[in-house]
């Protein structure tokens, strides 16, 4: 789709980023009544399309407002504490990716909390504070004791660090 190719053009030239931004300004102005699903996704867009111009304040108000207006959206928060947990530009700022995947967990409402769930735990993986991940590895797989993306990688992550071997076969 035509935000994918701006992406992955303005990987290249940021102009395209520039346009990425416009892009969403314009088809919100033009559908101001689009669907929840689809307004989180054009404001993550936004998000990111600015993160990676370096306009870091006018990213965060994005998020911020998006938050406020749609508090219980989990992948906002995840595409939100990817723009530090992946850096785009940046140092890694693992404690802030941290903070607002905690943020949206507190949620009581939240949805996609297992998707949420599952970014912090590979946040602490690649953080390197897998015992913070282990917690919220075996919520994911208590709420749904089939999924085998999870089930996968707390084997994999116990035998690669020579723990409860029992339990990774």
């Amino acid at each position: 789709d035509l935000e994918m190719e701006l992406h992955n053009a303005g990987l290249d030239d940021p102009v395209y980023h520039d346009h990425r931004v416009r892009y969403v300004n314009e088809f919100l102005a033009q559908f101001p009544d689009e669907d929840e699903g689809r307004y989180v996704m054009f404001r993550c867009t936004q998000g990111e399309a600015l993160w990676y111009l370096e306009r870091h304040a006018e990213a965060e108000a994005v998020y911020q407002a998006l938050g406020e207006r749609l508090p219980d959206k989990g992948w906002a928060y995840i595409d939100w504490s990817d723009q530090y947990y992946w850096g785009h530009g940046r140092a890694m700022d693992y404690a802030c990716a941290e903070a607002i995947l905690l943020q949206a967990l507190e949620r009581p409402s939240l949805e996609d909390r297992a998707d949420v769930r599952d970014r912090l735990v590979r946040l602490y993986e690649q953080w390197g504070k897998f015992d913070r991940a282990i917690p919220y590895l075996e919520k994911v797989i208590e709420s749904n004791p089939r999924n085998a993306s999870a089930l996968n990688y707390l084997g994999y992550s116990y035998a690669d660090r020579n723990m409860k071997l029992e339990e990774a076969e």
